[in-house]
């Protein structure tokens, strides 16, 4: 099980369970131990981030530093933002 430790912000997730099984997505928001909100931008965009249980979640080791810097000054996070994080992890380019 992962811990709340090894969540962060911009990280590149992968979902286990539900309709979205298989589906990448970026960490936008830490609940708490048990849950954060995850978007890809294109089918789940910020404005309505899916809340999701941490146990149904598989932890990649690649973080979008673009997403990152971004929640760091607080600067507007873009949908467009994430489907770039996310195409460049799919492609296996650095993100």
């Amino acid at each position: 099980m992962q811990c709340v430790s090894d969540l962060k912000l911009g990280q590149i997730v992968v979902s286990n369970k539900g309709r979205d099984k298989l589906k990448s997505f970026v960490i936008v928001e830490i609940i708490d131990e048990n849950f954060i909100k995850i978007a890809d931008g294109k089918f789940r965009k910020i404005a309505k981030a899916k809340l999701k249980k941490v146990k149904h979640i598989s932890l990649t080791s690649k973080k979008s530093e673009l997403v990152a810097t971004k929640f760091k000054e607080n600067k507007k996070l873009l949908d467009e933002d994430l489907r770039t994080a996310i195409s460049r992890f799919e492609n296996g380019l650095d993100s």
